[in-house]
C-alpha cells in the first residue's frame, strides 16, 4: 500500500495550519506593539522589549502578553479616561 500522497497531504495541511497559526501570533504581537508605540511613546523595539522583558518576568509566552495588552486597552478605552490609558498599560510592563 502506498502511503505516500496520503503523507503529503496531512503534511501539506499541517504545515498551512502552522503558517496560519504564526501569522495569528505575530498579528497579535504587532498589534500590542502598536498600541504601546503609539499610547507610550516607544519604538517599536522599545515596545517589544518591554513585552519580551514581561515574558521573562511572569514566565508566560509573548503572545500571552500582547493580548493582555490588547485586553486592557479594549478595557479601558470602555471604562477609563484616554489619558490614564498610556500609563496603565505601561505600568504592566516593567521599565528598561
Amino acid at each position: 500500500v502506498d502511503l505516500t500522497r496520503s503523507i503529503h497531504t496531512d503534511t501539506h495541511r499541517l504545515a498551512n495550519e502552522a503558517v496560519a497559526a504564526s501569522a495569528v501570533k505575530r498579528s497579535v504581537i504587532e498589534q500590542a506593539k502598536g498600541i504601546l508605540m503609539a499610547r507610550g511613546g516607544l519604538t517599536a523595539s522599545e515596545a517589544f522589549d518591554r513585552i519580551r522583558q514581561r515574558s521573562q518576568l511572569t514566565n508566560r509566552k509573548v503572545i500571552a502578553i500582547s493580548q493582555d495588552i490588547i485586553d486592557r486597552t479594549h478595557h479601558l478605552n470602555q471604562h477609563s479616561r484616554p489619558e490614564l490609558l498610556a500609563r496603565a498599560l505601561l505600568d504592566l510592563l516593567p521599565t528598561p
